[in-house]
């Protein structure tokens, strides 16, 4: 598996594990936000109208994720990012909520 393989896998288990972990629902705090993949099709939907947010953030990176239905497909990085950085995102982002 090459880097790039292992980077992908793991974001997409880290994505799949914080939907669980914020019950699938649109969720914000300091240190990340993530929202469910929608598919309403309103043009005025923040994440499947025009402008398209992304569904993953991690504020102190700037590190964004979209994914399609689900994380372990088509998932895209607003950037490349290494194992040990996305292990580091995931760490900072399962710190956060046990503070919430």
């Amino acid at each position: 598996m090459t880097e790039k393989e292992l980077v992908s896998k793991t974001t997409s288990l880290m994505m799949i594990h914080l939907l669980r972990e914020t019950k699938n629902t649109e969720f914000c705090n300091d240190i990340f936000e993530i929202a469910p993949y929608c598919s309403c099709g309103d043009d005025y939907c923040k994440y499947c109208g025009h402008s398209q947010a992304s569904l993953f953030f991690h504020n102190k990176t700037g590190v964004e994720a979209s994914w399609i239905k689900n994380p372990l497909k088509n998932l895209n990085m607003s950037e490349y990012v290494s194992v040990r950085e996305i292990l580091d995102i995931w760490i900072d982002c399962i710190e956060s909520l046990k503070k919430d």
